[in-house]
């Protein structure tokens, strides 16, 4: 388990990121969770998007991140989850 706050601007956190993805091309299995939304669209098979401790959003990230059956929670454009 990789447990760790990844803040974009701190040592370390590209490091991180690199290794997670060299994880996911390699074929394992892992369980994210993350605000990194550029990183789950990349690797993730599935996706669930939660609002307010409940599933807002599930499915595969193509149909999560592009077409979402909801809106985007949080998001004052209405723009697509993660491209807010």
């Amino acid at each position: 388990m990789i447990s760790c706050w990844l803040v974009p601007k701190v040592d370390g956190a590209s490091r991180v990121l690199t290794v997670l993805r060299d994880l996911a091309a390699e074929g394992r299995t892992m369980l994210l969770v993350t605000h990194e939304m550029g990183l789950a669209r990349d690797i993730a098979d599935q996706v669930l998007f939660f609002d307010a401790g409940k599933v807002a959003e599930s499915g595969p990230p193509e149909q999560v991140f592009g077409d979402p059956v909801h809106p985007a929670h949080g998001s004052s454009s209405g723009a697509p989850i993660g491209d807010s």
